[in-house]
């Protein structure tokens, strides 16, 4: 027993040669399958959130409020829990709203009429609806310059 805790020791802290000998090797293998998510949002379809034409003069957080269409569907085999991520890049003016290509306006996500934060997984109970919802939102330092504009925006389903 002794013999085998100085090995052990040599073999962390020194060199084989100090015992006399080599120290036994063991072999192992690691293994796994990997396999495709069971559960998908909105059966991998693009969604696309038309707020059509937007006053800036009205713009307050709270008009223009839009569903964001979200499904969540797992494999009838699959009963663990899920967290969702909104990820996208923040507006320079608001940590907790997308930046859209137009500096001055993002859009900002609420979930059963909370704020949703940016880029952080939430639990969620994907067995019932998500009620997420999207509402352009104004840098209140600034006007928005009148124009289209787009937002890239990705769901994120984590597996717990």
């Amino acid at each position: 027993m002794k013999k085998w805790m100085v090995a052990l020791a040599i073999a962390l802290f020194g060199s084989s040669a100090a015992i006399g000998g080599e120290l036994p090797t063991f072999p192992f293998t690691v293994s796994g399958t990997i396999i495709a998510a069971p559960c998908k949002i909105n059966k991998d379809q693009l969604v696309t959130v038309e707020f059509g034409d937007v006053a800036i003069q009205a713009i307050d957080g709270v008009r223009y409020e839009q569903d964001v269409p979200t499904s969540i569907s797992c494999e009838s085999t699959f009963t663990g829990d899920l967290s969702l991520s909104i990820k996208a890049e923040s507006a320079g003016f608001g940590s907790n709203a997308a930046a859209t290509d137009n500096s001055d306006l993002a859009i900002q996500f609420t979930r059963n009429g909370e704020v949703v934060q940016l880029n952080q997984l939430n639990d969620i109970n994907w067995r019932n609806p998500l009620n997420l919802k999207a509402v352009p939102v104004i840098n209140p330092s600034a006007t928005p310059v009148a124009g289209e504009f787009k937002a890239s925006v990705t769901l994120l389903l984590g597996i717990q």
